[in-house]
């Protein structure tokens, strides 16, 4: 007997291409300040004293990120560049070269001083501790 016909299984393949013809697109648009519009894909997630990001970017070196926290707003961007290969005619390019720009506003103050970046595998890990909230003072005011 044939395999049953699945129509969200075909709906989330034609999205996949979709995505992926895209991201071809735009990466190959450049906008007027010279970036490109690639963008590497991040989870940002909370705990109770810390944001952190997880942004897929294989292929860099950890020298090459620009990363800059100002108030509320983290930034990232960089560079990712095909290493040479000699003697190669390429008969398919689905990885995405190029300068990239992320740009993130972070739901709480963070303490600057503590920001810790690591890249290992692929992923940069950002871990971002929450400047703690001062305790609310009860004051009970006189009525004159």
């Amino acid at each position: 007997m044939g395999v049953k016909w699945d129509p969200f299984r075909d709906l989330v393949t034609f999205q996949e291409h979709m995505n992926r013809l895209f991201d071809v697109a735009v990466s190959e648009h450049r906008h007027e300040d010279g970036l490109a519009g690639w963008h590497p894909p991040a989870d940002v997630c909370e705990s109770g004293d810390s944001i952190h990001l997880y942004i897929e970017v294989s292929g860099m070196d950890p020298d090459r990120f620009d990363l800059k926290v100002e108030g509320k707003r983290l930034t990232l961007s960089g560079e990712r560049t095909r290493p040479p290969r000699k003697n190669m005619t390429y008969h398919q390019t689905e990885i995405l070269i190029g300068p990239f720009h992320r740009a993130f506003i972070l739901p709480s103050d963070v303490d600057p001083e503590g920001i810790e970046a690591n890249y290992c595998k692929g992923i940069l890990e950002i871990s971002l501790p929450k400047v703690p909230e001062p305790e609310s003072q009860s004051v009970t005011v006189k009525v004159k």
